[in-house]
């Protein structure tokens, strides 16, 4: 058995390193594709952003570099320099010109010169004397002047220096993307083309389209969106966000024709571009398949660390002896602890990722240092994860939530702090009353270091401010506190005095409502005190006289058959005599077995330990058989019953057995206690959802007795017990009347006695 156990646990430390390794790994891959794997669903390169971008600043190059300029720098377009072109530049050196002189004045009134004043850019200056000043101003002027102010042949040299350097600039562009091949057409007719004219025709361009990887016609003379008649291989959203680019194309109704050819031949930044994308393409593919295999190894060593966790972190065989690591980690906040596993493994892979730039560029010795900062790292990245997962193991995940997180202590403060909620809102006015004090006070020492002379700016405003701030804050705190003592200590004072049983005492109250609240509360409480007292004396009362009833109940029926078995036991008596106590023996012993009987029902009743059958029946059924039970009695008695039963059928759901115990207790009552030549009224009446069954009756005793009273056991209302009974009658009724969840209720009224029940209909 331990050497299966210490096999299980090797495989689970196995299955460890396995999870945690393919996380690192599969997280790196992830990464990776996240932050830069934007080729991966691309299947051609010319579908990249880096492409687009290309294609779009190489369609504005040839078609800007022949609207502007021609067919090329040696046409007469890009040498002529028309009335309109100088008029232009003239325009804008007199704008740089008073732009400049404003610049210059501007510097004068402020009493710096900059080194270029004179160049409307320029924001680097110098502190100058009064002379320097003046010098500097007129020497800007003569800078402005010798620079916009020129002739026109100067102007028409200026333009053409511009042009050149622009048309450089689109040739530039045009001839570093080699690979790419273009036609353009001006009036059916080719004004600008990298290939051959002789080449163009037709079939050429076919045969060109055929062989190329990607194409793209765009028709400017063609009505309606350029986008919307596009040819080749980009769709139209494909040029949604150059769109700019092209608009030359439609304006000047060109028509545009580029190729990309399968082989690349020249090593431009078409080739560069297309290779890096085939390597990245390549890689995030292999990423993929990586990504796969990782989350199939975690899954699989993770069900089995969970499925086998017990023999993986516990130790079967005597005390578990706790690492000194385990023990100091069990005393760090949970938070903490789930912060670390995160740490680790952003450290371990950003150690992945200088490793690889180390290769190559550093030395073997550099690597193999690194590479032992690698595994250091793993090392406790493994040993966070165990230990915390151990630690859930052996208490459960609520409990080392409760026993260690800063956070839910923190919530079980704020909890605690809003059971009163008043509490809890002056509590948090103190809070942000403070945080306030602080924030004044870091925003003060934040505009001192920003300009160390306050009394200038904002910050003598902010410590004026805060000063009073402070005043008020500690007078007000100050006044809470001693007042919210002064009345603590009353309070205080007060509940030693209750407690040491001065049950007079009353606690003044207080002008702080949570203490003011609280005396209230310990005066509820001493006047509680006394009623418990008043009760528990009541109780003691009626537990002395119940005990006197019942043995005297019980007493005189057991005397009675005590004394006629005696009398049997001398055989001096005839046979009739003897018949004659026999008969009283076994009718007092009835009468004792019903008061047992009694007692035990009560009692169950009581405790609400009866066994009910609660079913839907007729309650006005149920409660004409129990008057017809009594039918014999109520004809020989001298009362007059008054019954108002309805005659449809109302259903209740009750127990019909002690129902009709409870019919039967107050017929026999009624029978035994009223008055003789009065009335009886015996009604049932409805309500919305229960029915109220009515006795009335007038008693033939003095009712000196409370309704309370008369529902405790052996309470009788004949108290010197001239007639029958157990005094349980009226107990029992009450008790089975509530275990229907039902209501039981005496009312007196002088001499008139009227109980009532009710019930739920059903």
């Amino acid at each position: 058995m331990a050497i299966k156990l210490k096999g299980s646990r090797k495989v689970g430390v196995i299955c460890i390193i396995l999870f945690i390794s393919s996380i690192l790994i599969g997280g790196y891959a992830i990464l990776d594709i996240k932050f830069n794997g934007y080729y991966l669903d691309k299947d051609n390169y010319t579908e990249t952003i880096e492409f687009k971008n290309i294609m779009s600043e190489y369609v504005e190059a040839v078609t800007k570099s022949y609207i502007r300029y021609g067919e090329s720098k040696n046409s007469d377009k890009f040498n002529e320099v028309t009335e309109n072109d100088l008029k232009a530049k003239r325009t804008e050196y007199e704008e740089k010109y008073t732009q400049g002189k404003a610049n210059l004045n501007q510097a004068l009134s402020n009493g710096y010169i900059s080194e270029n004043s004179s160049d409307e850019n320029s924001s680097s200056y110098y502190s100058l004397p009064d002379v320097g000043n003046v010098i500097g101003y007129f020497d800007g002027l003569d800078k402005l002047e010798a620079t916009y102010k020129v002739d026109d042949e100067n102007l028409k040299r200026v333009i053409l220096d511009e042009r050149r350097v622009q048309y450089n600039s689109y040739e530039n562009c045009i001839e570093q993307y080699k690979n790419l091949q273009y036609v353009l057409y001006e009036n059916n007719n080719v004004v600008k083309t990298n290939i051959e004219k002789e080449y163009i025709n037709d079939d050429n361009l076919k045969e060109l389209i055929y062989s190329s990887k990607s194409y793209l016609i765009l028709d400017g003379t063609k009505l309606g969106n350029l986008f919307q008649n596009v040819e080749g291989t980009f769709p139209p959203d494909y040029f949604i966000y150059n769109t700019k680019s092209y608009e030359d194309i439609k304006n000047y109704k060109l028509k545009f024709m580029l190729f990309v050819p399968k082989d690349l031949y020249y090593d431009d930044m078409i080739k560069i571009y297309s290779n890096k994308f085939t390597m990245q393409h390549d890689k995030y593919k292999k990423e993929c398949i990586v990504i796969a295999i990782a989350a199939f190894i975690s899954l699989i060593s993770f069900a089995y660390i969970l499925k086998f966790r017990k023999k993986v972190f516990i130790k079967s065989n005597n005390v578990y002896k706790e690492k000194l690591t385990y023990r100091l980690y069990k005393k760090l906040w949970l938070e903490l602890k789930l912060i670390l596993i995160p740490i680790d493994a952003l450290i371990l892979l950003m150690l992945f990722d200088g490793f690889k730039y180390m290769i190559g560029y550093s030395s073997y010795g550099e690597r193999l240092i690194y590479l032992i900062g690698i595994f250091i790292t793993y090392v406790i990245s493994l040993e966070t994860y165990r230990t915390l997962v151990k630690e859930i193991d052996e208490k459960g995940l609520k409990n080392v939530i409760k026993e260690t997180s800063l956070l839910y202590k923190f919530y079980l403060l704020i909890k605690e702090t809003f059971i009163i909620r008043s509490v809890g809102g002056r509590i948090s006015i103190f809070v942000i009353a403070t945080l306030i004090f602080i924030f004044d006070i870091m925003l003060t020492s934040l505009i001192i270091y920003a300009n160390p002379n306050p009394v200038y700016d904002l910050a003598f405003l902010v410590m004026l401010l805060g000063g009073v701030y402070v005043f008020l804050y500690i007078g007000t705190v100050a006044y809470i506190g001693f007042k919210f003592t002064g009345s603590f200590n009353k309070i205080v004072l007060g509940a030693q005095k209750i407690s040491q049983g001065d049950l007079n005492y009353q606690i003044e109250g207080s002008s702080i409502a949570v203490l003011d609240v609280l005396a209230k509360d310990i005066n509820n409480m001493r006047s509680g005190l006394g009623n418990a007292i008043q009760n528990e004396v009541k109780s003691e009362r009626m537990k002395t006289e119940l005990i006197t009833n019942v043995s005297h109940d019980l007493k005189t029926p057991l005397t009675s058959i005590i004394n006629y078995v005696d009398l049997i036991k001398k055989g001096d008596f005839t046979k009739e005599e003897i018949e004659d106590y026999i008969k009283i023996i076994d009718r007092k012993s009835q009468r004792l077995k019903v008061l047992i009987e009694d007692l035990f029902e009560a009692s169950s009743a009581a405790s609400g330990e009866m066994e009910l059958n609660i079913e839907k029946l007729d309650i006005v059924a149920l409660l004409k058989q129990s008057i017809a039970e009594f039918e014999e009695k109520i004809k020989i008695s001298k009362l007059d019953f008054r019954i108002n039963i309805p005659n449809e059928k109302v259903y209740v759901m009750v127990d019909g057995k002690r129902t009709w115990r409870i019919f039967e207790n107050q017929i026999s009552n009624i029978l035994k206690y009223s008055l003789d030549n009065t009335r009886v009224y015996i009604n049932l009446e409805e309500s919305e959802d229960r029915i109220i069954i009515i006795f009335k009756n007038i008693s033939a005793y003095e009712i000196d007795f409370n309704e309370d009273e008369i529902t405790e056991r052996f309470k009788r209302g004949d108290q010197s017990r001239h007639t029958e009974g157990s005094g349980l009658g009226l107990a029992i009724s009450k008790g089975l009347t509530e275990l229907q969840d039902g209501i039981f209720k005496i009312k007196v009224d002088g001499d008139l006695f009227k109980v009532e029940i009710q019930l739920k209909k059903a």
